[in-house]
């Protein structure tokens, strides 16, 4: 395992988040490193039960959500949005190590990334395109 890897990936193997927790499985996988120098990190695999457990979760928690006012909502998403800005450079990393994207390629998705949670501070929500 390569030991120059970001610090978003220190839990190992990389858990599922599943009702807002980290949850490991008993299948993992490893993530290969598409630059040829062997494993980057080991990942649970989701079985059926894992993914009908997220989406439970998920429908319990809408009702929160919806009921989470605007200015809640904006304060979340532009947590998010510090966050994304300050880390960029680790997810511009982790991404190129993980995909062989280019670095412009990259820094283009993160920054989409980044401006979908700007929009959405600036709305509350983010709708369907």
């Amino acid at each position: 395992m390569s030991n120059d890897l970001p610090s978003l990936v220190s839990l190992l193997p990389v858990p599922l988040f599943i009702d807002g927790k980290p949850t490991t499985t008993s299948t993992t996988f490893p993530v290969a490193d598409p630059h040829g120098r062997g494993v980057l990190h080991e990942v649970s695999g989701a079985q059926v039960p894992d993914a009908i457990k997220a989406v439970e979760a998920a429908q319990r928690a809408l009702p929160a959500w919806r009921a989470t006012s605007m200015m809640d909502r904006r304060a979340i998403f532009s947590k998010a949005v510090d966050i994304m800005r300050r880390r960029a450079d680790e997810l511009c990393k982790l991404e190129v190590r993980e995909t062989t994207s280019g670095t412009g390629w990259v820094g283009v998705d993160i920054g989409v990334g980044t401006e979908v949670c700007v929009l959405a501070n600036e709305t509350g929500s983010i709708e369907m395109m």
